[in-house]
């Protein structure tokens, strides 16, 4: 485990940082604190383009840390939380961050307990049309509000590329909006769906509007 003082020693480093792109700290028991002291650092470093902080102790409180360093920071490209506790609080302050920066390509949520207000919060962001290409939901607890929403963010979002809401309660509602959505939206090129509660039917009409688009479309076999 690396503690507060080995994330103060990090931080230290990132201040003076001419040349590391790269930061991977997955799996080092990072709470809200740890958070706080490394957000600090990453919102003053212009160098850094990649921060891996999955499956930690992270909370709302530490997102919320991290969405002001994004604010900040015009230079990080990549950010991947999953496996944290941040929930439908923590989302709604990486939606925050979205909407103030400038660069974020990717950022992964994945089991972070996010819920349909999450999805709302951050659907809301992609509809101002952010920079960001991939969004990483997984292992969730989104169902078909959550996915109605995000939906709806597809029909303005012209830059999202891939959206990733697979392990979630995603049904026969949440599905209908998403095959509206892929109607109007010939951008997204990465869809999968697998392990939600979507019916063959419900399937065939996602199939349908993704068309011929080259890209990776998944989808489970269910029942209504």
């Amino acid at each position: 485990d690396m503690g507060n003082f080995g994330v103060n020693f990090l931080a230290a480093i990132l201040h003076k940082n001419l040349t590391l792109t790269e930061l991977l700290l997955g799996k080092c028991s990072l709470n809200d604190e740890g958070a706080r002291i490394l957000a600090h650092a990453v919102k003053g470093n212009n160098r850094l383009r990649t921060l891996s902080l999955f499956s930690n102790d992270i909370g709302s409180d530490g997102a919320a840390h991290l969405a002001t360093a994004l604010c900040g920071n015009n230079e990080l490209k990549e950010l991947f939380l999953q496996q944290n506790k941040m929930g439908d609080e923590g989302a709604k302050e990486m939606a925050k961050a979205l909407e103030c920066n400038g660069t974020l390509e990717l950022l992964w949520l994945g089991e972070n307990g996010i819920g349909d207000g999450g999805a709302k919060s951050l659907a809301d962001a992609l509809k101002k049309n952010t920079p960001l290409l991939e969004l990483s939901l997984y292992n969730n607890n989104i169902k078909d509000k959550g996915a109605s929403d995000l939906a709806g963010a597809l029909k303005k979002n012209r830059n999202l590329q891939t959206l990733k809401l697979d392990y979630n309660s995603i049904q026969k509602d949440g599905a209908k909006s998403l095959a509206e959505a892929l109607e109007r939206n010939g951008k997204l090129a990465n869809l999968t769906l697998f392990n939600n509660n979507i019916s063959d039917a419900s399937s065939k009409k996602i199939k349908e509007a993704w068309g011929a688009r080259v890209g990776e479309l998944i989808l489970p076999v269910g029942d209504d």
